[in-house]
């Protein structure tokens, strides 16, 4: 396996870092009075303030900010990539019984197929109208809900179903436990796992770190959230290939064992209102990735969102001032501690503040799994991006046209306002996630020349707009506002689609959003 070589910290003027250290368990997130350097006094998870805007990762059907970042670890890199399948203490699963299985979308199926391969009697539900003929052929008995409560010993919940769903509730009131997919396959395969989660980055930073762990020998697989659902990775996979693993906020719900060996917590704004009661809520569940965490477990999570008291997570992260062990952003390039410079900023492709924060992120994972400079460097300067995120369309006419319509919330939509400094023509709207528009709309105030707006949130987004004195234009649906923006833009204006909301009102996610602006796109000229 990889060693690390020693070597001094490099920290220079103007840098973000990654604070490493290592940490006695705790109640919560926040100040570690075990530390070996003093962290400042921790501060709060922020309550619906705005924090570093980052991309959005969807669910199933869910869809400058030079942050500090402080994580912990115990074990070197080195050592883990070894140690870690035996030392993560894997949750045995109970005696095969009858299992419920709440939804049967991609991770509810995968779910589903691998309890009945595992023995149980697997009774499925869902609300919508479903092809079950593959179920079927499994074994696995697939009903609509009823209000005949279903005999269980397990409920498997599949990200998309709300907790009040009656099968749910009747499930938690009787207090059967109730799993999240990934808490099953966790205990099904012994592979260790880099768990990933936030508003915004998830599935590029999840991309992006297999992508690097592969470049560098290691063998790594993206699932979860992106991709394969875990479940159907089991009996898949070499004992030791990494599990590169995105985590929704609903996925992370019921995961009362899952241990992720190395975890980051990348932002988090108000999303999903429309799902989770109030803020905190949502926090809560995103912190449960760090819950379960012991010792020689990673935990990033940038400065700002630490707690005052209200996490469940049993480890502490502490930030402060650059440390004598760090990963650090600089104005020169990606520092990481023990490996001195991986790389100047300019051999890494991938535009804006929120890609740099990415990139410190799989950097740091990726050397705590063994990697070396030369081999991180090798894998982020190699990554070609993910469609549908600041994808360049093509230019007409010195006017750049830019996709990034996996932007479905306000913070993502000004983290792609922020990688463009030129004069933007701006395209937003879609349907609402219940989520404020004040915040895009001062970022708008200094960045984009005109915006043009569809969807059922147009009206709300153009009233935020004018108290900023950004003009706009409402128009009725995406092609239409793409030749307008063409034949008003300027050369040097970049078009850009940052809808900052789902795509639902008016397509069947962002994926068909995107391409829908590409071929207008393309109708406009761009080459």
């Amino acid at each position: 396996r990889r060693h690390r070589r020693a070597g001094r910290d490099d920290q220079d003027r103007g840098a973000a870092h990654l604070h490493r250290r290592g940490v006695r368990d705790r109640g919560d997130l926040g100040d570690d009075p075990g530390a070996g350097v003093q962290a400042h006094a921790p501060q709060g998870v922020p309550h619906g303030a705005r924090a570093p805007p980052l991309r959005d990762g969807r669910l199933e059907r869910d869809q400058d900010h030079r942050a500090v970042l402080a994580h912990r670890a115990g074990v070197r890199g080195h050592r883990l990539h070894a140690l870690l399948p035996h030392a993560a203490g894997v949750s045995a699963l109970p005696e095969p019984g009858r299992a419920l299985v709440v939804g049967v979308a991609t991770s509810g199926r995968a779910a589903a197929v691998l309890l009945r391969e595992l023995g149980w009697h697997v009774v499925a539900v869902d609300a919508a109208a479903v092809d079950a003929a593959d179920l079927a052929s499994a074994g696995i008995d697939v009903r609509a809900p009823s209000s005949d409560p279903v005999p269980a010993d397990l409920v498997v919940r599949s990200p998309g179903v709300p907790r009040e769903f009656a099968p749910l509730a009747a499930a938690y009131a009787a207090g059967t436990p109730v799993w999240s997919e990934i808490e099953l396959a966790s205990r099904a395969m012994p592979n260790p796992i880099m768990g990933i989660t936030g508003t915004n980055g998830k599935t590029t930073t999840t991309e992006l770190l297999a992508h690097v762990m592969r470049a560098g020998g290691l063998d790594a697989v993206a699932c979860g959230n992106v991709g394969t659902p875990m479940a159907g990775l089991v009996g898949q996979l070499a004992g030791d290939a990494w599990l590169v693993a995105e985590c929704s906020s609903f996925q992370l719900e019921d995961t009362p064992t899952f241990r992720p060996h190395a975890a980051v917590l990348l932002n988090i704004t108000p999303d999903h209102m429309d799902r989770y009661p109030d803020f905190e809520a949502y926090r809560r569940a995103k912190l449960n990735l760090f819950a379960n965490q012991g010792d020689h477990d990673l935990a990033i999570v940038a400065a700002g969102m630490q707690s005052t008291g209200r996490s469940p997570t049993r480890r502490v992260v502490a930030s402060g001032p650059p440390g004598p062990d760090a990963v650090s952003w600089a104005e020169g390039g990606l520092h990481v501690q023990g490996l001195g410079l991986v790389a100047p900023w300019s051999e890494f492709p991938l535009p804006g503040v929120h890609n740099r924060e990415n990139m410190m992120a799989a950097a740091a994972m990726a050397a705590h799994a063994g990697m070396g400079a030369e081999e991180i460097a090798r894998g982020l300067a190699t990554f070609p991006g993910l469609p549908h995120r600041l994808e360049v369309v093509g230019v007409a006419d010195g006017v750049t046209f830019v996709n990034d319509s996996k932007a479905t919330n306000p913070a993502a939509a000004i983290a792609a306002l922020d990688a463009y400094p030129a004069q933007v023509r701006l395209i937003a709207g879609g349907s609402s996630k219940d989520t404020p528009f004040d915040d895009l709309a001062r970022a708008a105030a200094s960045a984009v020349a005109h915006a043009y707006l569809i969807g059922e949130t147009a009206p709300d987004i153009a009233r935020a707009l004018e108290g900023e004195h950004v003009a706009s234009t409402l128009l009725p649906d995406l092609p239409t506002a793409v030749s307008r923006a063409a034949v008003e833009a300027q050369t040097g204006d970049v078009v850009l689609l940052a809808p900052a909301c789902a795509s639902f009102d008016q397509f069947s996610g962002y994926a068909h959003r995107g391409e829908v602006f590409r071929d207008a796109a393309r109708e406009a000229g761009a080459r």
